[in-house]
């Protein structure tokens, strides 16, 4: 099953174009919005993507664009799965070209995995209310008096979350 995550709305009308898109159905579970997308006779080309994920441990990210002639694909794993899964795509005909390689960061999940739930509470509560905006639209001392704590003890939640985050990423 693929997840697509849409930064608007997902395009309903354009779900509806493509011809291999049996249904297409908003769903929710645990407070979390997604869309599922059933088919019953896919594409070929999607039955060899779909082996080349399984057979070779690489998985699709998305965006995953398509036209009517190609589709465009981000395709993630080892350097070695990778050089397999084009060989295959070479020995079923599948016309590709690789736009480019790079290491692949996952970021939000790991990032907000390393914080603690008071250290995530507070630093989303620091976005909510324009901490980190320019100018800011609050400060440390309103932020802390609303949450009856010190501004000392807030600064101190913020800065070691800053900390986590930028040891997640830089570290």
């Amino acid at each position: 099953m693929f997840s697509v995550d849409w930064k608007d709305e997902p395009d309903m009308k354009g779900m509806e174009k493509i011809s291999f898109v049996d249904s297409f159905q908003p769903m929710e579970e645990s407070g979390i919005q997604y869309y599922l997308m059933r088919s019953t006779h896919p594409p070929e080309v999607l039955m060899v993507l779909e082996q080349v994920m399984t057979d070779l441990n690489v998985f699709f990210d998305f965006p995953w664009t398509f036209s009517l002639k190609s589709s465009e694909v981000y395709i993630v794993g080892l350097q070695q799965a990778l050089r397999d899964a084009l060989v295959l795509l070479d020995d079923v005909s599948i016309e590709y070209e690789v736009l480019s390689l790079s290491n692949f960061h996952p970021l939000r999940n790991d990032i907000l995995g390393s914080l603690t739930p008071l250290q995530l509470r507070y630093l989303k509560l620091a976005w909510d209310k324009g901490l980190y905006e320019i100018p800011r639209d609050t400060n440390i001392r309103k932020m802390a008096t609303g949450q009856g704590i010190t501004h000392t003890t807030l600064s101190h939640h913020l800065r070691k979350a800053e900390r986590n985050i930028l040891g997640e990423l830089f570290g």
